[in-house]
């Protein structure tokens, strides 16, 4: 649980509009698989971020 929290905060420090409560609906490896994205994001034009092998290209959420 102390993992999730230090991850949310971290999140939560590159992108504050993301809520507490919607990070806290996804797993460990989940979250921390955003987190290296937004860090990947916030680099200069031209790096590259790998998608991990087991998610598609495109995807969607559907709401409850």
């Amino acid at each position: 649980m102390i993992e999730t929290a230090r991850l949310i905060e971290e999140i939560r420090d590159v992108n504050p509009s993301v809520s507490v409560e919607w990070l806290s609906r996804f797993s460990v490896p989940e979250l921390s698989h955003y987190l290296a994205h937004l860090r990947v994001m916030s680099l200069p034009r031209g790096s590259s971020w790998e998608r991990r092998d087991d998610l598609p290209a495109i995807s969607a959420y559907e709401a409850a």
